[in-house]
Formats: C-alpha cells, sequence, structure tokens
C-alpha cells in the first residue's frame, strides 16, 4: 500500500533534488524559479500536513456537545410518553416501535456523519494544499 499514500518528505525531498539539477543546468532560465516555487509549495503543503497530525480539540468538543444534546432530547421525549399505555394497542404499538427503529437508524447515522466530520475537514485542508501543486505541476508539464 505505499503506492496509495502521499509521503510529504519524500515529495519535499524529491522537488529539493530536482530543483538543484534544474539549477545546475539551466542557472539563468526561468526554469529555475519555477522548480523554486515547487519547492516552496511542497515545504507549505507539508507544514500544512502537521499542522494537522494533533486532534482538532474544537471539532471535538463541539460534536460532543452535539451528541450529548441529541441524547438528552432523546431522553427527554422518552420521559413524556406513558410507557404503561404501550400494550394496550397493536397497531399504535407496532407503529411506536417502527419510529423507534428509524428514529434510532437516523440518530446512528447522524452520530456517525459527526464522528467522521474531523478527517474530512482535514482532508479538504490537505487537498486544498495539493491542488495548488498539482496546478503548478501541470503548467511545467504544458511547457515541456
Amino acid at each position: 500500500m505505499p503506492f496509495r499514500t502521499l509521503d510529504p518528505s519524500l515529495i519535499l525531498a524529491t522537488a529539493e533534488r530536482l530543483e538543484a539539477r534544474i539549477v545546475e543546468r539551466f542557472p539563468d532560465r526561468g526554469l529555475a524559479l519555477v522548480a523554486r516555487e515547487v519547492v516552496a509549495l511542497s515545504r507549505t503543503v507539508a507544514a500544512d500536513v502537521k499542522g494537522l497530525t494533533p486532534p482538532l480539540w474544537w471539532l471535538r468538543g463541539l460534536v460532543a456537545l452535539v451528541v450529548l444534546a441529541g441524547g438528552a432530547v432523546f431522553v427527554w421525549v422518552g420521559s413524556l410518553l406513558p410507557l404503561n399505555q404501550v400494550g394496550r394497542e397493536t397497531i399504535g404499538s407496532v407503529q411506536g416501535i417502527e419510529a423507534a427503529i428509524n428514529t434510532a437508524l437516523l440518530a446512528g447515522f447522524g452520530l456517525l456523519t459527526l464522528v467522521r466530520l474531523e478527517a474530512r475537514v482535514k482532508g479538504r485542508r490537505v487537498a486544498r494544499g495539493l491542488h495548488g501543486l498539482r496546478s503548478v505541476i501541470h503548467v511545467i508539464d504544458m511547457h515541456q
């Protein structure tokens, strides 16, 4: 699986090697400036990735608050229902069970979405940095 991930340190090392080779062969050309730009963008992306390694505590706290508020709403609504009346009507109890199952499924999917939110936020930030690097690389590729 090493070919499915991008290692910022390897990208930076490759960019620096290419910059050194280009500056050595074509010191007075605009290509050396482009190589420096690629190295600068690589350093920026590597710093962004390193900055995203620790957890986003504010986002985790917000998710925890939302989960606790949702749980409190479930408890509050559950306390309002008269549980001694559940078995009296078969149709009503079947509809109540179905509603409870639907609500539990939706709450579970919502919880799963909130848990994955941090990874999506971090992925979007890294993708934004990589997009800038890829744009410069595509411009270089067009000029070759």
